[in-house]
Order: structure tokens, then sequence, then C-alpha cells
């Protein structure tokens, strides 16, 4: 590997694991669950409805926040897995590259299934404004990346890094909307 390939990765991984590596499973369980208003004495409320029309659009939110956070965990989980991988670049190994396209592949899934969660309200449609805009980013990632590193091209493994962080604190925002 060349030692601007070399270089170039090392700051690749520490974005990713810088960015990423204090999120855990408590945290992604604790996204995921639906909100419910309680007490103090933790027993659920029974508050009246308006009607069926405000208990459906909130059901939908809570839907369309899970499947958001669950899917920004996802490729969070990816990252970190790549983030791993390239921490032991062996660019010339077969076995290796294949890994790191195994990779790329889930992200490339996991960015496919990202297109399947559809916003209904307008609160809805700003949050997933900044979350495409994290997504499509990441998407750059997962198509340059390989050829950055098949190339040993050190602009783009930094451009890489760049849509990275940029992503990143897309998908940080998202999780404070949604959350």
């Amino acid at each position: 590997m060349k030692k601007g390939i070399f270089s170039a990765t090392v700051v690749l991984v520490v974005v990713v694991l810088a960015i990423w590596g204090n999120s855990g499973s408590d945290e992604k369980k604790k996204n995921n669950e639906p909100k419910t208003e309680q007490s103090s004495d933790s027993k659920p409320q029974n508050k009246p409805q308006n009607n069926s029309t405000e208990k459906k659009e909130s059901s939908d939110k809570i839907t369309y926040n899970q499947q958001v956070s669950q899917s920004v965990y996802r490729i969070n989980y990816i990252l970190q897995d790549l983030g791993d991988h390239l921490s032991n670049a062996q660019v010339d190994s077969e076995s290796w590259m294949n890994k790191m396209n195994q990779y790329i592949s889930e992200l490339k899934k996991a960015i496919a299934d990202s297109e399947k969660i559809k916003p209904k309200t307008s609160e809805e449609k700003n949050t997933d404004g900044v979350y495409r805009m994290g997504v499509k980013d990441i998407n750059w990632v997962a198509k340059n990346l390989p050829k950055a590193i098949k190339n040993n091209d050190d602009d783009l493994l930094y451009q890489a890094t760049d849509y990275l962080k940029k992503a990143t604190e897309e998908f940080k925002a998202t999780l404070s909307m949604v959350n």
C-alpha cells in the first residue's frame, strides 16, 4: 500500500470511530422505543383523544421516527465495521478487498432501504430533508471509497472523509429531530 493511501485510510478510520464510537446498543434501543406520556407514578395517563385522525398522525410519526432512527443506526454500525476493517488495511489482499466490498454492499443496501421511508407530515418532511442529505453523502462515500482504495487515490479518500463528516453532522441533526 502506498504511504499516502495508508495515511488517508487512517484519517478515515479515525473519523468513523470518533464520530460513531460513542453510540451504543442502549442508545439504539432507547431511540427506537415509542415515546409515551406517563405520570410521576409511572402509570399511563388516560388522556382523552380528540379524534381518531390525531391518534393516527401520532402513530404515523412514531413509525416514521423509528424507521429513520433505525436506518441511521444501521448505517452507523456498518460504518463502524468498515472502519474496523480499514484500520487493518491490506489492499493487496484479495480477501481483504472482498470483505471491504461486502461492507460497501451492506451500506448500499441500507441506503436503498432508506428510500422506502416516506414522511407524511410537514414536520417529518423537514426532518426528511436533513436525513436525505446525510444519506446522499453516505451514498457518495459508498460509491467512491472503493475507487479511492483500488486506485490509491489520496485525494478521493480525503474527499470521502469530508463527506463522511458532513453526513455524520446531518445524521446527528436528524436523530435530534426524531428523538
